[in-house]
């Protein structure tokens, strides 16, 4: 998947430019359209237009709501996937201390290998391209066969090597459910839900007639606005590795450094 121009646009931009932009199309479009309605018949179904927009304003909230809650977690998902790959790797790093050399020194080798290229290769291409670095996919491979590859000798080696493989396991699995969130994870019809739910919410303030026009424009605006940051946070947070908002490789950053450490 490749990132839309938008979405490399900073986030606080994107904001300002998508709530305005919303806001003023709303309140052009109630300007045009507001002089073609009778104000007295709009102003004697006020009570009338009053309850159908609590009800429907009411349904939109619980979907805005539930899209929020749901990109959220997953947001957070992708980032605990992302702390538990490290932490898993710095688990092989940590338990390789106990094999001979050179097993030992190439286990470690790769591991670091593979920590440089998941920060300084494919971070950055997750984040702008959209997708996983193959360099990066091969060096977890080569970690994997260079654990598999270990020849226990004594009983403690075995025990060593059982635990080195069940922190392998973590490490790969992480990994592979980490690149699944490259994807959007929102159904396409649940978007359309969203903006024809905004739409038609937005619509019903048409449907009011207020003595002062100001006001009802600047109701309408605000309105607008709500509901454009409501769905520019959503987009934002639906793909929690790409884009300007998206997950820090802060467990790989603390793994790099600290590697050094680890004797």
């Amino acid at each position: 998947m490749t990132t839309s121009i938008i979405d490399q646009l900073p986030t606080l931009l994107v904001f300002v430019a998508g709530t305005l932009l919303a806001a003023a199309a709303a309140t052009g479009l109630h300007a045009l359209i507001l002089p073609r309605l009778p104000h007295d018949l709009l102003e004697q179904h006020n009570p009338v237009s009053g309850v159908i927009m609590t009800v429907i304003g009411t349904l939109y909230a619980v979907v805005l709501g539930f899209a929020v809650v749901v990109v959220w977690q997953q947001f957070n998902t992708a980032a605990d996937l992302s702390n538990s790959e490290a932490d898993a790797l710095a688990d092989v790093y940590r338990l390789s201390s106990g094999l001979p050399e050179p097993k030992r020194g190439k286990i470690r080798l790769t591991i670091r290998a593979y920590a440089d290229s998941v920060l300084y290769r494919e971070w950055p291409e997750m984040n702008h391209e959209g997708r996983s670095d193959p360099h990066t996919q091969q060096l977890a491979l080569a970690v994997a066969h260079e654990v598999d590859g270990i020849q226990p000798a004594t009983p403690a080696a075995t025990n060593l090597q059982a635990a080195a493989l069940s922190a392998l396991v973590i490490f790969l699995d992480s990994r592979r459910d980490r690149l699944t969130y490259l994807d959007s994870r929102i159904p396409a019809v649940l978007w359309y839900a969203l903006i024809a739910g905004g739409l038609t919410t937005l619509g019903f303030t048409f449907l009011f007639g207020l003595r002062s026009t100001r006001l009802q424009l600047l109701m309408t605006a605000g309105l607008a606005g709500m509901i454009a940051m409501s769905l520019i946070a959503i987009n934002e947070l639906d793909s929690p590795l790409e884009g300007d908002t998206h997950v820090q490789p802060t467990a790989w950053q603390l793994f790099e450094a600290q590697i050094g450490q680890i004797r």
